[in-house]
């Protein structure tokens, strides 16, 4: 089955972003509470249909207004010479990439989600320490992450968007990404809020061609802006056997050379429909 047809069959685990100005650490529920239990933690799609899903889910919130300056300069550099033209291909890392954990939950570097806990051995491990706390991270990464970069650094533009900090996701790409190959790596700070939710990746902000750009990330809610520029993926934790990122990279070759990839990203997975749904309470 592929990505596309799992997305429209509803069997992808959303996880939500808190609303909350300060950003400290937010209680989460397990993977498996009901859907009311997750309204505060994490949008669970388990039915057929995901549009009544995700409205239900939705009719809770508040809406706020952008919280960016849209004179401010892009986020991102003029594309070099060798990625002239190249299809810019904007990567989540958490769950996307890679699954990590911490010997505490004392921290708020990365967002609140639900998440698995992995009970195989972690590909590898490092200690951060701050004035505020000493954290041990063990780090799951997706099965031919590495593969996959390769691939893109050949034929795109890879850039790297986490919605979490970087006294975090700095040494773990350090150890992920040792030939350098996003092109740029974006944080938190770049991050946007969007009617009420927090850590938003609004692509608007880059300064590139909309029509030659994508996001790949497992949080619906990150990829609200530009849903016909979304390639939506399955949360990754440990599953040794997980091929998405086979699937991403055959999908992005298909799209490498197409002028405006928006339309057959509108057809592969009508997550603008889902988008609509998920604002018809505003």
């Amino acid at each position: 089955m592929n990505i596309s047809s799992r997305f429209r069959r509803g069997t992808f685990k959303y996880p939500r972003n808190k609303a909350n100005n300060n950003m400290p650490p937010a209680p989460v529920t397990s993977p498996n509470s009901s859907i009311d239990s997750l309204l505060n933690s994490m949008g669970k799609l388990g039915g057929s249909n995901v549009e009544d899903d995700i409205a239900s889910q939705m009719q809770v919130r508040r809406p706020r207004a952008w919280s960016y300056n849209v004179e401010e300069p892009p986020l991102l550099p003029p594309q070099r010479a060798e990625d002239e033209g190249r299809l810019t291909v904007v990567l989540d890392m958490d769950e996307t990439l890679l699954h990590s954990e911490f010997n505490t939950d004392d921290n708020n570097y990365r967002q609140a989600e639900a998440r698995q806990t992995a009970k195989s051995k972690s590909d590898f491990s490092l200690r951060l320490v701050t004035d505020d706390c000493e954290e041990t991270v063990k780090v799951h990464l997706r099965p031919k992450v590495k593969k996959f970069l390769e691939l893109m650094d050949q034929h795109f533009e890879p850039i790297l968007f986490t919605a979490a900090l970087p006294v975090y996701a700095q040494p773990v790409l350090d150890r992920l990404d040792t030939k350098r190959i996003f092109r740029t790596r974006l944080y938190r700070d770049a991050t946007v809020t969007y009617r009420g939710e927090q850590f938003v990746k609004d692509l608007g902000l880059f300064g590139r061609d909309m029509g030659r750009i994508v996001i790949v990330d497992n949080n619906p809610y990150a990829m609200l802006p530009q849903p016909d520029n979304a390639i939506p993926i399955p949360s990754f934790f440990e599953d040794k056997k997980d091929d998405e990122l086979e699937k991403v990279a055959k999908m992005l070759m298909k799209m490498k050379k197409m002028k405006d990839v928006r339309p057959y990203l509108r057809k592969q997975f009508r997550f603008r429909e889902q988008v609509d749904a998920m604002m018809e309470w505003n």
